[in-house]
């Protein structure tokens, strides 16, 4: 798969993993507004309620002022009143005809009882009054037939006392002891009534007199036990700050948080206290909650975490894949690299033999001794070559297999230094260059594999070497640091980049030159190095690189080790 395509297919997962994670984002902010304007609506619908509880308490508090002075002398007592006129009527009520007859002649079988008068026809009745409910009076008619009906009018209310069905003769028979309980009864509840006029319009001067003090009519202890009532009722349990608002001076008359006295004004949250005042200056309550954000968001908690735990899942999978991919398509150049690579290093000695090899035995060359004697040289060192690109790749091999089985030995390792340097003394020298030894650390014997620190530390002294193009100029020194010992290698070779320095110690990397192939091997050095620095609880890294100017590579191995398996 080429560069473009991998670059298409991120575009296209990265575009639909941002499609779905705004669409989320999308529903996240609409159940947000609707937790919002429930929110809202709960709270006004609780601010409403408590002004309507102030002004039932108000109004309740006047009629309960207005009762006391009045010494309960309310149409209650009316009622009660028109009951014991009931009762005080029937019980000075004489017999009538047809109980004197049921109690005289039930046992004079020869007499019998005279049947009762039978009423009077509805259409002899007096016609019934019709209620006047605009003034409060007490009425009693007297119809020709003797009956008698008193009508009681107040606050649109009808009480009615009526015998006009008892018989006649009867109605004679009482009307004088009557007529005298009836007047005294009368004057009783006319002056019971005049004093409950004066109680009502007691109570509608207070209720339409000019503005009142709000601290008066407001306490604020009470006030904020009724908003909490009405709040935790619809499930509304968030701090709040509560204020009395004159809208005409928009100012603040009272309120529980002086400090948030702005944000009162400003809250969105108010109502109209006392709406059916006719002549008082309009009031406002308004209420601030400061954490309203937080408390909407805490009613949506199961959809933010699950949503954001999908999302950051999604977020994870989608660059993981992105880089799984890129390492992927680098992993493949690094191996068409090292194919090539390795092609170019085994050709070069297979070619190099075969012509040698061609030379050795022609007939000429075989019968001069020197000549046969230089080209039997060229075939063993191109196969020792060939000999050493194989068992490094086979290293590799064997270390991501199995590991690196360690021979651990105490050796000086100064004397390990100089074996590796005089071997690439030679070749820097001829390139007009030298290898500068500082060995300076008091204590270097260690514990470790010495053939296999020689191939790191070597393998260091050949890129500075190979990396160095023009009169290397190669330096290794040592100094003791704690319980370890420090290896600097540095030359004047062209550096590196900083992309380079990451991947430097990765197998089968190499810093690209372009189709330049004149720096040989695999990218295996560096990577094999680290391993054997690790293996021996050591690190290895780049000290300092500059391009152009040269780097300075850095080991640190440990006196007395702790060899890792």
């Amino acid at each position: 798969m080429n560069r473009n395509k991998i670059i298409i297919i991120t575009i296209l997962m990265a575009s639909a993993f941002i499609g779905i994670v705004s669409m989320q984002v999308n529903w996240i902010l609409h159940d947000y507004n609707l937790k919002e304007q429930q929110f809202n609506q709960r709270a006004n619908d609780a601010l409403m309620a408590v002004a309507v509880k102030l002004e039932k308490k108000e109004a309740y508090n006047i009629i309960s002022n207005s009762f006391i002075s009045f010494n309960n002398d309310s149409i209650f007592s009316l009622l009660r009143e028109k009951q014991m006129l009931d009762k005080q009527w029937l019980e000075d009520t004489p017999e009538t005809e047809s109980e004197y007859n049921q109690k005289n002649f039930n046992n004079n079988p020869k007499n019998p009882p005279v049947p009762p008068t039978p009423p009077v026809p509805p259409e002899l009745n007096d016609p019934p009054l019709a209620p006047d409910f605009n003034k409060d009076e007490i009425r009693m008619v007297i119809s020709h037939m003797g009956g008698r009906k008193i009508v009681i009018h107040h606050n649109r209310q009808v009480l009615t006392i009526d015998d006009s069905t008892q018989t006649a003769e009867n109605n004679l028979k009482t009307e004088k002891i009557k007529a005298a309980i009836l007047e005294k009864q009368k004057s009783k509840i006319e002056a019971k009534i005049n004093n409950w006029n004066k109680v009502v319009q007691n109570m509608a001067f207070e209720f339409i007199t000019d503005e009142k003090d709000i601290e008066s009519r407001i306490n604020p202890v009470q006030l904020d036990s009724i908003i909490q009532t009405e709040l935790n009722g619809r499930g509304i349990q968030t701090p709040y700050h509560f204020g009395v608002v004159n809208v005409g001076e928009n100012n603040i008359m009272t309120t529980d948080a002086p400090e948030f006295k702005s944000e009162i004004l400003a809250s969105r949250y108010k109502t109209d206290l006392f709406p059916n005042d006719l002549l008082a200056k309009p009031v406002l309550l308004s209420v601030y909650f400061p954490d309203s954000f937080k408390y909407v968001l805490s009613t949506m908690w199961v959809m933010l975490i699950s949503s954001s735990v999908f999302i950051i899942i999604m977020l994870i999978g989608t660059a993981y894949t992105i880089y799984v991919v890129f390492r992927q398509k680098k992993l493949s150049d690094i191996k068409t690299d090292f194919i090539n690579n390795m092609t170019h290093e085994f050709k070069t000695p297979i070619a190099t033999i075969s012509l040698a090899s061609d030379a050795a035995g022609s007939p000429a060359i075989a019968q001069n001794p020197e000549s046969l004697h230089r080209y039997l040289h060229i075939i063993k060192e191109e196969n020792q070559r060939m000999h050493s690109h194989v068992e490094s790749i086979l290293q590799m091999a064997l270390l991501d297999k199995k590991g690196l089985n360690l021979q651990l030995e105490k050796f000086n390792l100064h004397d390990l230094i100089q074996k590796a340097a005089e071997h690439f003394r030679l070749p820097v020298e001829s390139k007009g260059g030298k290898i500068e030894l500082n060995l300076n650390a008091a204590q270097s014997v260690i514990t470790g594999d010495q053939n296999l620190l020689y191939n790191s530390i070597a393998n260091l002294i050949d890129n500075a070497n190979k990396y160095s193009p023009l009169k290397p100029e190669i330096k290794v020194s040592t100094t003791n640091i704690h319980n370890s010992i420090q290896i600097l290698i540095s030359d004047n070779g062209i550096g590196m980049s900083k992309e380079v320095q990451k991947n430097i110690f990765e197998k089968f990397y190499r810093a690209t030159t372009g189709n330049l192939h004149d720096v040989k091997g695999f990218g295996l050095g560096l990577s094999f190095a680290k391993a054997i620095i690790q293996a021996h609880n050591g690190e290895i890294r780049i000290l300092e690189s500059i391009i152009h100017v040269g780097t300075t590579m850095e080991i640190i191995l440990p006196l007395h080790p702790t060899i890792r398996k």
